[in-house]
């Protein structure tokens, strides 16, 4: 190897360096380019699912109310709506 060839390879080694050394850096200077990352702090939650619908509600065991009577009839009583009953109590 002659003097130039020497100086050529030491450049081409001396760049090498430099660049891996940018490479390990991430390219700004800093160790690992650890500046450049986002960091989350992650945790256990709910996550809430909201599903829009739409449609019409009804009961599994309908009951149908039926006026046994031969006759017309007037309401005069109506049980309030929600409230509990027991077999047996009039409803209306």
């Amino acid at each position: 190897m002659g003097g130039g060839t020497t100086v050529v390879v030491s450049i081409l080694l001396i760049v090498g360096l430099v660049s891996l050394a940018a490479m390990i850096t991430g390219g700004d200077g800093s160790a690992a380019g650890l500046t450049n990352r986002d960091e989350y702090v992650v945790v256990r939650g709910s996550f809430e699912i909201t599903v829009p619908a739409s449609g019409e509600l009804a009961a599994l065991n309908q009951i149908e109310i039926r006026n046994r009577l031969e006759y017309r009839a007037v309401v005069t009583e109506i049980m309030d709506e929600g409230t509990y009953v027991k077999k047996g109590e009039v409803l209306l």
